[in-house]
């Protein structure tokens, strides 16, 4: 009877045994896939962060890219007595119609130098100091500059009225249009902007036009000065 009943027993036990290797297996799987999962999100994260460092050297490389065409484009232009300065980040408190830039009286800077954005036309040095100065665009309110139409060959004045525009009066028949091209001629004849509107009133007998610069002042990187 004795060993009728262990044997009984270990045939019952069997399928407990059995089980219980099931579940060990079972959890042994589990903690496989989430050591796994782990894994893969880490290797993930190492990846994104690597992305994005890939991404940011590229932006710098196109960028330090940009900045040498920029330069070898002002310096092709240049003539040997001009001085090559960078376009400082604006103070909040400085006008839209004003640069800083970074070079001075200790570079040879002095007050009322010309000042071109390639072959365009910026405007003159306005204030010195020893290693900046500040610049005024020809936009600058109520800053008055020579000018001359493209086509036209005929030499007025334009005077700044702030924002990237200046206007311009002529005669009342004076045979003007949108679109045409304003010329500063100085060290080098260079554009100024183009004449976006004309307006004309009934009382009076001049017409008056407005010139916008080509450019954006705070998107200025590098500008050239002449003595």
């Amino acid at each position: 009877i004795k060993k009728h009943a262990t044997t009984a027993a270990i045939a019952l036990g069997k399928p407990f045994g059995q089980a219980n290797r099931a579940v060990s297996v079972l959890f042994s799987s589990i903690t496989l896939f989430f050591r796994e999962k782990d894994a893969l999100l880490s290797e993930n994260d190492a990846l994104q962060k690597e992305l994005k460092l890939m991404q940011a050297s590229a932006a710098l490389f196109r960028e330090r890219l940009d900045e040498y065409e920029e330069l070898n484009k002002i310096f092709s232009l240049a003539s040997k007595e001009a001085i090559v300065a960078r376009v400082l980040p604006s103070p909040p408190s400085l006008f839209f119609d004003t640069i800083l830039i970074n070079k001075g009286m200790n570079d040879g800077i002095a007050r009322g130098m010309e000042v071109y954005y390639g072959d365009i036309f910026v405007g003159f040095v306005e204030e010195v100091f020893g290693g900046y100065s500040f610049v005024s665009l020809v936009s600058d309110f109520k800053k008055q500059t020579p000018i001359r139409l493209g086509e036209l060959q005929t030499n007025v004045i334009g005077v700044g009225l702030g924002n990237g525009v200046m206007i311009i009066d002529f005669p009342r028949d004076f045979p003007i249009k949108t679109g045409e091209r304003v010329l500063y001629i100085g060290n080098i004849l260079a554009l100024v902007g183009f004449i976006e509107s004309i307006e004309q009133e009934e009382s009076r007998a001049t017409i008056q036009a407005r010139a916008r610069i080509p450019y954006n002042p705070r998107e200025l990187s590098f500008v050239t000065i002449y003595p």
